[in-house]
């Protein structure tokens, strides 16, 4: 079950903003590693699920992390700072 959450998000994180926050050579690594845990699921071991799920998380840490710093600047674009919310 984790494994398919981690699947679809990270599916639906790059189908959104990948080929803009990533260049070919981040975007290739993190569907290597997306490509094995997808792989691991049809032999359904463990252990072996939760390295590769954790090596995912790993791989595309930086990733999240960019995605988290565009939706910040998205939503603080134009605005004064006695505008913004704490």
């Amino acid at each position: 079950v984790e494994a398919r959450r981690v699947l679809e998000a990270i599916d639906a994180a790059m189908a959104q903003d990948g080929a803009t926050l990533l260049t070919a050579d981040e975007s290739a690594d993190i569907e290597k590693h997306r490509d094995s845990l997808e792989l691991a699921l049809e032999t359904a071991v463990t252990l072996e699920l939760k390295r590769l799920i954790r090596a995912l998380e790993e791989a595309s840490e930086f990733y999240v992390a960019r995605r988290m710093d565009n939706s910040v600047k998205q939503a603080l674009a134009g605005k004064q700072i006695d505008e913004v919310d704490v």
